[in-house]
Order: structure tokens, then sequence, then C-alpha cells
């Protein structure tokens, strides 16, 4: 059972396979970068709004290193406060070199996106892996072999 076939909270992708495809259509998927992608209404219109490149490398070693430019970026996004739950997911994109599968890497990039504290305009950071193998949304364990990542 995907996603779609499910009623989805306000909170839930309701196409990861297209989200991805959507992000690669505005960001080049390129090895060792890393991105943050700004979507509204995750949950049915799934629009993504914009893509920054974030200034430190998919590769970290330190939390912190992510969770200072999450906040950097998210701040720069300037989302007005509304009553209600939030509309608006952050959707960081890690693009990194060897199998598609969670590691450290991601446990580093998991814990600076929950300590970013990106206020309540946003819902929680949803994490996507890409590799030259293809893509892993690592919050629905969904997964498709296209889009992948691109040499540098």
């Amino acid at each position: 059972m995907t996603t779609t076939e499910t009623r989805l909270h306000s909170y839930e992708v309701r196409d990861p396979a297209q989200l991805i495809a959507e992000i690669s259509d505005q960001a080049p998927l390129v090895m060792g970068s890393a991105h943050l992608a700004l979507v509204r209404d995750v949950s049915s219109e799934q629009r993504i709004l914009r893509v920054d490149r974030l200034r430190v490398p998919a590769e970290i070693v330190d939390y912190q290193e992510g969770q200072a430019e999450l906040r950097r970026v998210a701040d720069a996004w300037s989302l007005p406060y509304a009553a209600g739950p939030p509309r608006y997911t952050p959707v960081l994109v890690v693009v990194r070199p060897g199998l598609c599968v969670t590691g450290p890497n991601e446990g580093m990039w998991f814990v600076a996106g929950r300590y970013a504290n990106l206020g309540g305009t946003l819902w929680s950071v949803r994490e996507v892996l890409v590799t030259e193998h293809g893509w892993l949304d690592i919050t629905t364990n969904e997964a498709g072999h296209t889009p992948r990542a691109s040499s540098p």
C-alpha cells in the first residue's frame, strides 16, 4: 500500500515519486549537493514553491553544521504565521554517492532537522536520499530508480 492509496494526514506526502521528480526538474541533483525545497500542502496540492541549494555539502559529520544551514534557509523564506496547522513542508534532498540506504550521514541530517527549530509555520523536515542508484524517501521508505544523482 502506498501513501496515495490511504487517507493522508496534512503532513504526509501525497506522491513521493512525483515530488522528487519535480524537485529534480528545478535543481540539478549533483553528487555531493544538498537542497531544501519548500512545498505547500504536501498531502493534496503538493506544490513546490522553491528549491534552495544548501551551502554545506551532502555529507556532514556534525549535525550542528546542517542545523545552522537549515535554519538560515528557512529564515530567508519569511513565511507568515497563520493560525491552524502548518501548510508548508521543508523537504531536504541529500545527494551522495553509495547505496541508496540510510546511514550515519542521514542520521546526522535527521538530528539537524529536528534541532533546527524551524517554527510553527512549517511541518518537520522530510528527508529524501538520492544516489547514483536512485532515490529513497526516508519517512515512507518509498523508492525509485529515477531521478538519480549526476556527476559534478
